[in-house]
């Protein structure tokens, strides 16, 4: 019986103040969803704001150009497994056409021509054609984009799957080999067409390694590497090549790796080596099961009445990778235009990483390599730079739609990218309206069993909404009411000469207030008025980056006001902090001075349940640096009360020298008092927070930046929330 299954993802979302000129912005957005059958990622590069454009398709309105990307994979239901064949039938070397007589600790490459074969992946994807040979018993395919050998060294004990070290390896017998009698390791390949069991049309490329362990005694086996399965009725094209190990003489004396690893160390399958015998044979195939991407959609949801889009329809502004393919690779692309968008899409597919295996990293041959799948290949320089023009089946201003899955050539992808140009065309003539856009991406997918028959279908869905906010605090009288947190993008100089903000602080409690310029060339004034708004308490005069902290006297609402210095215009970003000292918020920060912990304040990230802040808090006390490291804590101080609690998800650290310039200060050390090693869980904005509890510590480590003169400040940055006190 077929099934229909659908998944949609949470909402991102990105929010712009209305300018009043043109702006380059060039910043993205982007969301993700994965289920047990797809991950589908959106990336959305904001270029540009247009201010009464005349050409075309803006015609004289505001418009918004945009760059999308939607990436796609269906990569997670490809298992491979191992079972014991019970039979063992030796390819004789003499029957192979090719020999290699290696050195010890020596690694070779080697062509597979005038076949490939595919390794975890799926038709027209992940199928190889050269691969390294070492003499210690093992082989890895190689990815033409990203040529390095490999050391020969043995695994030294690791399991698989295993995240470091080498990765998208076949072994056999992955030890410490010898030369052998000879003065040798002797290894002969090449293709056979026939091998018992499998039928005439299963070509195997076979490898035989003669050598010898660190006793002295031969180490004789084979592997078989079967071509990838031809685009053939009922010949199971949907599956992966089948791997074999056959052994004529073996002596698990001492620990050897035996089994095979996918192109980023997050799968494999093994088997033990102790268990090894003379005349045996391990078959290695996958589950039966595929899932492949029918179609890759980019949509977006016109529900805005004085606004419309427009997707260009050029196919030069359409571009896709293992959708619809309908020629050879084009020049490479000189602007690499959807480079921001399409990393955008496929780095938020990290939310879905088990970082607890490390940090992730672009791998060789196959991109991105996640809990779910593969991404794509290399994006920025694939995806961005060598994609073949789509040929979409559908296009509107709204929609575009490119197939994967083409039954009549037996393509069936398993990763694909879809990206297009588009306007957001905002239609009032007021210029005052508030706008939103969601733009939605779609992976169709069709799941096939093991003779290629479809069984289910289904369809997961994500997107980002894009708004653009109303600018309306130009008095005092309508000041914005905002609380601790960070407000970006917001728009000053040219028509809009002044924003107010209030804050309600009660007395004793310390509002810090930063701001940042982001886009354009304008300087700001910053001020701090009482609830009367009479008498200004703290002042920054005119920086691309100013801030203040002052101490409430009163309760009330405060008033924040920033204003231009000149006549530039441009963004800026405000970063709000109050700071509590009476249990109302938490966690606590402090700040190692060099001899002692200093107390900064409580970091105020309340917020609703489940939903993150950001808390950007310059320092009052600057970390002293000890070889080259700033050292700052965390704790749950509970004032008094008896519970305490966060959820923390990233901390970063910021120095800014005395020309206003932001240096990253890289966290490398992250302890939790009770749980340990948090480091990889701080290190990314993603669904994996770390909770303290009253009386517990996360002690952090920053790298100082090595090229930065004259520090002057800091900002801490915290992301995560905080339950309302009740």
């Amino acid at each position: 019986m077929i099934s229909l299954i659908f998944i949609v993802s949470p909402v991102s979302a990105w929010q712009l103040e209305r300018p009043g000129s043109y702006l380059a912005l060039n910043e993205r957005d982007e969301n993700a969803t994965t289920n047990n059958f797809g991950t589908v990622g959106i990336g959305v590069n904001v270029v540009s704001y247009y201010e009464n454009e005349q050409r075309p398709p803006t015609n004289g309105n505001d418009g918004v150009k945009l760059y999308i990307a939607a990436t796609a994979n269906t990569r997670k239901r490809l298992e491979y497994y191992w079972r014991d064949r019970g039979y063992y039938s030796w390819v004789e070397d003499a029957s192979l056409p090719n020999q290699l007589l290696l050195t010890d600790e020596e690694v070779v490459a080697v062509s597979l021509y005038p076949f490939k074969v595919r390794f975890w992946g799926g038709p027209c994807s992940a199928e190889y054609s050269t691969i390294w040979l070492s003499s210690n018993g093992w082989l890895s395919f190689i990815d033409p984009e990203h040529v390095s050998t490999p050391l020969p060294n043995p695994y030294y004990g690791r399991t698989i799957p295993d995240s470091e070290g080498l990765d998208n390896f076949v072994a056999p017998l992955w030890k410490d080999l010898k030369p052998n009698a000879q003065g040798y390791i002797r290894i002969n390949y090449g293709w056979i067409t026939y091998y018992p069991g499998y039928g005439a049309n299963r070509l195997f490329f076979v490898i035989t390694w003669n050598a010898a362990n660190a006793y002295g005694v031969p180490q004789i086996f084979q592997v078989f590497l079967e071509r990838a399965p031809p685009y053939l009725p009922f010949d199971m094209a949907y599956t992966n090549s089948r791997i074999l190990f056959q052994y004529k003489t073996v002596s698990p004396m001492d620990f050897a790796v035996v089994g095979i690893e996918d192109q980023g160390g997050w799968r494999g399958a093994s088997y033990e080596c102790w268990y090894l015998h003379n005349e045996m044979m391990i078959d290695f195939i996958d589950s039966g099961m595929y899932t492949c991407i029918s179609y890759l959609v980019i949509r977006l949801e016109e529900s805005d009445p004085y606004a419309s889009t427009d997707i260009i329809e050029d196919s030069d502004w359409i571009r896709g990778y293992n959708v619809y393919l309908n020629q050879a690779l084009p020049p490479r692309d000189p602007t690499a235009r959807y480079a921001t968008a399409v990393g955008g899409a496929a780095t938020t597919l990290l939310s879905a990483l088990d970082i607890a295996f490390g940090i992730p990293r672009w791998v060789s041959g196959c991109g991105l390599i996640l809990d779910c799948g593969l991404v794509l290949y290399d994006l920025y320089t694939l995806a961005a730079e060598e994609q073949s023009p789509a040929e979409p089946l559908e296009i509107t201003n709204t929609f575009i739609s490119a197939q994967g899955y083409e039954p009549t050539y037996s393509i069936c992808p398993v990763d694909a990218s879809l990206c297009a140009t588009a306007y957001w065309i905002l239609n009032d003539n007021q210029n005052n309206l508030p706008h939103s856009l969601k733009v939605w991406a779609e992976l169709w997918w069709t799941e096939f069993d093991y003779y290629g028959i479809p069984t289910q279908y289904g369809v997961v869905k994500t997107f980002v909404e894009l708004k653009l906010a109303r600018d309306t605090n130009d008095i005092r009288a309508n000041a914005d009411r905002i609380t601790s947190g960070i407000y970006k993008r917001l728009y000053i100089g040219a028509y809009d000469q002044s924003d107010w903000y209030k804050v309600n602080v009660n007395q004793g409690h310390t509002i810090s207030v930063a701001v940042d310029r982001t886009v354009g060339y304008t300087d700001v004034y910053l001020a701090i008025y009482d609830p009367q708004g009479n008498f200004r308490k703290g002042t920054a005069y005119h920086s691309s980056n100013v801030y203040v902290n002052y101490r409430a006297d009163v309760t009330g609402d405060w008033f924040i006001h920033v204003t231009p210095y000149d006549i530039y215009y441009g963004l800026y970003r405000l970063s709000l902090n109050v700071l509590h000292d009476d249990g109302e918020g938490c966690p606590t920060l402090l700040v190692w001075n060099g001899t002692h912990f200093l107390k900064e304040g409580v970091l105020n990230i309340h917020s609703e349940p489940d939903r993150d802040t950001i808390v950007q808090h310059r320092l009052k006390t600057n970390p002293a640096r000890q070889n080259f490291i700033y050292t700052l804590k965390l704790a749950e101080i509970a004032y008094g009360y008896n519970f305490s609690h966060s959820y923390i998800d990233r901390v970063k650290l910021y120095a800014i020298d005395d020309k206003g310039k932001k240096h990253e200060c890289y966290l490398m050390y992250a302890n939790h008092s009770t749980q340990g090693n948090v480091l990889p869980q701080l290190w990314f904005s993603d669904d994996i927070r770390i909770e303290t509890f009253k009386d517990e510590e996360i002690d952090l480590k920053f790298l100082a930046p090595i090229f930065a003169r004259n520090i002057a400040s800091f900002i801490f940055e915290i992301e995560g929330h905080n339950p309302y006190k009740t």
